[in-house]
């Protein structure tokens, strides 16, 4: 997001706006935060969190104040074609959803394979790299143990 904004702020645009469900609001003392959507099942600030001062201040979110429903019946509305679209868990700027490749390309260098492990630090399978995971994933993981289990990111 950093690019964009310096780009847009470079060819003379005064705000950038975006699609993630969150909210922008400027406090009494001048600052402004970062927060949540109306809608908690879409909420994205989790990966906004670092955005700064700065960029929060050139940067609109106007979909954070609706539902998901919302968006789409105003899409429906003006005949907009993602009215429709399926939901995405995807990144939204990868179009063929090979995040780990973006990277992969992106940073010259490929993420080593590894364990899976569980709270207790017992290994409890093989990974093709951290790259291929997101937080709080569960499918794709090709681990079977007879219960749900999901990435976390970090340990205890």
């Amino acid at each position: 997001m950093e690019s964009l904004l310096k780009r847009s702020l470079d060819i003379g645009a005064d705000y950038i706006a975006t699609g993630h469900y969150a909210q922008i609001d400027r406090l009494p003392n001048g600052r402004y935060a970062l927060k949540k959507s109306v809608t908690a099942a879409k909420d994205q600030t989790y990966a906004l969190y670092n955005l700064t001062q700065d960029q929060l201040a050139c940067t609109l979110m106007p979909v954070g104040a609706y539902s998901k429903d919302q968006i789409r019946a105003i899409a429906d509305q003006i005949n907009l074609n993602v009215a429709h679209k399926p939901d995405s868990q995807e990144i939204c700027f990868i179009p063929d959803h090979d995040y780990a490749g973006f990277i992969e390309e992106n940073a010259g260098e490929r993420a080593p394979e590894g364990n899976f492990v569980d709270l207790d630090g017992q290994v409890i399978g093989r990974h093709k790299g951290i790259t291929h995971y997101t937080v709080g994933q569960r499918k794709g993981l090709n681990l079977s143990l007879g219960y749900p289990v999901f990435c976390c990111g970090d340990t205890p």
